[in-house]
């Protein structure tokens, strides 16, 4: 299922990282169909000039497996808050291993202001080896794309998606999208479509973070508290939530989520996916 985005080149440096799940003025993370970020662009094949399409010949480089600093493109992208959305928009849903040295195909432009050279565009190709099909025909690997680059000229990370760079070796679960056009997949809903394979004490995270929800969402209903519109006598008793939640989310490291920003993560969800495929 394809995205057609348009996206702002607009580069920032990526200087804070903050929390996955909502705080008490929602019943938990992020819940809505399609959430649009505005920190981040699509890692869709159609927002990329740096991707080879047959007539300008480009010819990729082996990626650089460090970075020093990195910088965020401004745009829009689709993420997904549910299982069911994330699912429906997955044409194939695997556990997998980058099986490659990753290899990018960059743009660079002399840039006036910084009097040097600097990355402007860059898609980054793999393949994953596929372990197990959770939905879709059986295969053994696919092509998987990714819109990042690593500049070769000062190590800065160039990110237009949420996700941190394929490594190889590195095992997830993976919400796939076809491109027919370029003949690869895409991570469906950018960061919310990568998931690292549990261990007990992401099972523990998620366990937490449901019962929070649970808590929260008896202790609204029993209040008759309206999250969209909360009294400020009401504020004090949620305020025992909001600690709780930020004492769950401080287990969560956004390294081992794959994910450049901790505001990313979102517990519930791979709570979801955990339990749909039984993992």
């Amino acid at each position: 299922m394809k995205r057609h985005l348009m996206i702002t080149v607009i580069a920032c440096a990526l200087v804070m990282a903050g929390c996955a799940d909502t705080g008490s003025s929602g019943t938990s993370e992020k819940t809505s169909s399609q959430q649009q970020s505005s920190s981040l662009a699509d890692s869709s094949s159609e927002v990329s000039a740096a991707e080879p399409d047959g007539k300008n010949k480009k010819y990729p480089t082996n990626a650089p497996e460090q970075w020093k600093s990195e910088v965020k493109v401004e745009g829009s992208r689709i993420t997904y808050g549910s299982f069911d959305e994330l699912e429906k928009a997955s044409d194939l849903i695997v556990i997998g291993e980058y099986a490659e040295n990753t290899r990018q195909y960059p743009e660079y432009e002399q840039s006036i202001e910084f009097g040097k050279e600097i990355l402007v565009d860059c898609v980054s190709k793999n393949t994953i080896k596929v372990e197990k099909v959770l939905k879709g025909d059986a295969v053994q690997s696919v092509n998987i794309s990714q819109r990042y680059g690593i500049s070769e000229t000062d190590g800065e990370l160039v990110a237009f998606t949420g996700l941190t760079p394929m490594k190889k070796g590195d095992r997830w679960i993976f919400f796939l999208q076809y491109d027919k056009q370029r003949d690869t997949y895409w991570v469906a809903g950018d960061h919310s479509g990568r998931y690292p394979l549990p261990d007990e004490k992401l099972r523990g995270l998620c366990s937490s973070m449901a019962d929070y929800n649970e808590e929260l969402n008896k202790y609204v209903k029993e209040n008759n508290i309206d999250l969209s519109n909360v009294k400020p006598e009401q504020q004090a008793g949620l305020a025992k939530f909001d600690e709780k939640r930020q004492e769950i989310l401080n287990g969560a490291d956004k390294n081992v989520f794959g994910v450049l920003d901790a505001a990313s993560i979102n517990l519930s969800l791979y709570g979801e996916v955990l339990k749909k495929f039984g993992l």
